[in-house]
C-alpha cells in the first residue's frame, strides 16, 4: 500500500574504558546493549 512504511533500526551501544556512555549507571560486566525499534507509519 502506498500510504502505509515499515520501518526497523538497529542500534549498538557498547561502553568503554569504565565509562557508564549512553547508559544511566556503570553496566557492569556486560558492557555493550542492543537496541531494536519497529515503527510503522500510515497517512490517512
Amino acid at each position: 500500500m502506498y500510504n502505509v512504511s515499515l520501518n526497523a533500526e538497529w542500534q549498538r551501544f557498547n561502553a568503554v574504558g569504565g565509562q557508564t556512555g549512553p547508559f544511566i549507571s556503570s553496566p557492569g560486566t556486560d558492557t555493550d546493549a542492543n537496541m531494536y525499534t519497529i515503527m510503522v507509519n500510515f497517512v490517512f
